[in-house]
C-alpha cells in the first residue's frame, strides 16, 4: 500500500492543514485517477484548492513492492475485496486519523467504496474514525456483466480459471504494454478494450485526456480479486469470500455484507447511465434500513467513470460535493464553538 499527500501551496509545518480527505481509487486503477484531468477538474486538486488536507490511497499491488515478498510470489497476490476491506481500508483511515488528529472524510470511487463498505460492515467500529463516507459510483449492488467473454469467465471452475490466468497478477502483459508503447497508442487500444468489455464510453470526457487517463489505468491487480468480482457481478451484490480449513481442505465461505452495520454518515453519487453498478437501488435500501444517508445525487446520462472525468464534472459533481463538505465543516465548527463556550461557562461558574 502507498499513501500520498497533496499540500496546498504555501503550506508549512506551522500552518494548520485543513480537514483530512482520503481518496480511494477503483478496480484496475491507482490514485492517479484523481489527478489526471487539468488542475481545475481533478478531484484531488479541486479539494486541495478548497483548503482540504488531501490524501491519496493506493491499494496493494499498484506499485508491486513489498517488505519481503516479490511480485512473482503467489502469496503477494493472495487477496480479494474482503482483504482490502478488512485490512487495507481501516489501516489507511486510521493512519490518516493518527497523522491529522481529526476524523476523516473518505471518498471512494467504485471498488474504492466497495472496500469501505466491506470494512465498515465487517467492523462497524471503524466508523469512529470517519466524519463522512462518500461513495462515487457505489459498487455495492452490481449489475451482471453483459459481454459474452466475461460471462464465460464467470462459469469457469476455480481450477480452470487459475490454470488459464495463474495465481499472481491478472494478465500482467497489460502493464508491460503500458510501459512499452507510446501513451497515445496504448491509450487507444486500452480504451477500445475496456469499452468493448464493460460497455462504457468516453462521450462526456474532456477531449485529449485519454493518454493521461490510461497511464493510471490499468494497474496490476490480483487474479484472485478478478475472480471475486466475477462472482459478485453474477450474484448482484457485494459479498465476502473467506477461507477456512475444514477436514484438511480449504473451503470458501461466502456471505453478503450487511448495510445496517455502516454507522457513519454516508453520501452517494451515481450516474443514471451507469451499466456496471446500481446506485439508486443502494439509496433505496439505505433509506429502508435506516442508514444515516446525508446526501444522494443521481446524475442523468452519467456513466461509471464520468463522476471523475466528465467535461462538466465540476458543475455536476464537485460543486455538490463542495457544498456538502462545507456544511459538514460548519457543523463541526458549531460543535467546537459550543464545547468551548460550555467549558468557559463551567470555569466561570467554578470561579464564583
Amino acid at each position: 500500500m502507498c499513501l500520498q499527500r497533496i499540500s496546498q501551496k504555501g503550506t508549512t509545518k506551522k500552518k494548520k492543514r485543513g480537514h483530512p480527505v482520503l481518496l480511494q481509487h477503483g478496480l484496475f486503477q491507482s490514485a492517479g485517477i484523481f489527478v489526471v484531468s487539468n488542475k481545475k477538474k481533478s478531484l484531488a486538486y479541486y479539494l486541495c484548492d478548497l483548503g482540504y488536507d488531501v490524501w491519496l490511497g493506493n491499494n496493494r499491488g499498484v506499485y508491486e513492492d513489498h517488505s519481503h515478498l516479490t511480485s512473482k510470489d503467489p502469496r503477494y497476490w493472495d487477496w480479494n475485496i474482503h482483504d482490502l476491506g478488512r485490512f487495507d481500508f481501516p489501516t489507511m483511515v486510521q493512519y490518516v486519523h493518527t497523522q491529522t488528529e481529526q476524523r476523516v472524510t473518505f471518498i471512494g470511487h467504485s471498488q474504492g467504496n466497495a472496500q469501505a463498505f466491506a470494512g465498515l460492515c465487517h467492523d462497524p467500529d471503524i466508523a469512529q474514525y470517519l466524519d463522512l463516507f462518500v461513495a462515487l459510483a457505489p459498487a455495492y449492488y452490481v449489475n451482471d456483466f453483459k459481454h459474452w467473454s466475461l460471462k464465460l469467465l464467470q462459469k469457469l471452475p476455480d481450477s480452470v480459471f487459475e490454470l488459464i490466468f495463474g495465481s499472481t497478477s491478472f494478465i500482467p502483459i497489460m502493464h508491460k504494454c503500458q510501459l512499452f508503447f507510446h501513451k497515445r497508442i496504448f491509450s487507444s487500444f486500452a480504451y477500445i478494450m475496456f469499452a468493448y468489455l464493460f460497455g462504457w464510453t468516453s462521450d462526456r470526457w474532456k477531449k485529449g485526456r485519454k493518454p493521461a487517463i490510461f497511464q493510471t489505468t490499468p494497474r496490476p491487480i490480483s487474479t484472485k480479486l478478478i475472480r471475486n468480482w466475477l462472482d459478485i457481478s453474477r450474484s448482484g451484490r457485494l459479498k465476502s469470500q473467506e477461507y477456512s480449513d475444514i477436514a484438511q481442505a480449504r473451503v470458501a465461505e461466502e456471505r453478503h455484507y450487511e448495510l445496517g452495520n455502516v454507522k457513519c454518515p454516508v453520501a452517494v453519487f451515481w450516474g443514471k447511465g451507469d451499466s456496471l453498478v446500481d446506485g439508486e437501488r443502494l439509496v433505496v435500501e439505505m433509506r429502508k434500513i435506516g442508514v444515516n444517508l446525508v446526501f444522494e445525487l443521481g446524475i442523468e446520462g452519467y456513466e461509471h467513470m464520468d463522476l471523475l472525468w466528465a467535461g462538466d464534472v465540476v458543475e455536476k459533481v464537485f460543486k455538490h460535493l463542495e457544498r456538502l463538505l462545507e456544511e459538514r465543516r460548519s457543523g463541526r465548527e458549531e460543535k467546537e464553538s459550543s464545547k468551548r463556550k460550555g467549558k468557559e461557562s463551567q470555569r466561570n461558574n467554578n470561579k464564583r
